[in-house]
């Protein structure tokens, strides 16, 4: 996702990684819908 050649991303933008990639590494987690339903 970079735009016009840079690579330096801002805190924000690795923030927002970050964020996306322990979604995605949850949502593959077997027992997620019970931790979703303990929670809940």
């Amino acid at each position: 996702m970079l735009e016009n050649g840079h690579t330096r991303a801002s805190p924000h933008q690795a923030a927002l990684a970050k964020a996306a990639g322990d979604k995605l590494r949850h949502g593959r987690e077997r027992n997620c819908d019970r931790l979703h339903a303990s929670t809940a």
